[in-house]
């Protein structure tokens, strides 16, 4: 991997590279090439985090092991109260 955009962006590095890739081919023949890398094509472009089946199953685990700390009692759990409230008049029922 050559470089990490979103962190990129934070630097002054500088945008085109020139480098050489080396190989050797089936024949024992040491070859190479000249490429240009540059992140100038990449500056305005958006970065999206993904996220799959994985993290959802992580976020159900995390949510199930809060739930199973609730329990019966005065600041162990939920607490819900109900009260009544007037209808706004001219709603029908």
């Amino acid at each position: 991997m050559w470089d990490f955009g979103p962190e990129r962006v934070k630097t002054n590095l500088p945008d085109r590279y020139t480098v050489r890739v080396g190989y050797t081919d089936s024949k024992a023949r040491e070859l190479g090439a000249p490429f240009s890398l540059d992140w100038g094509q990449f500056k305005n472009r958006q970065w999206v985090n993904r996220r799959g089946i994985h993290d959802a199953a992580e976020a159900l685990r995390e949510i199930n092991k809060r739930l199973m700390k609730w329990d019966a009692g005065i600041n162990k759990g939920v607490m819900a109260s109900v009260r009544e409230i007037e209808k706004p008049s001219g709603t029908g029922n």
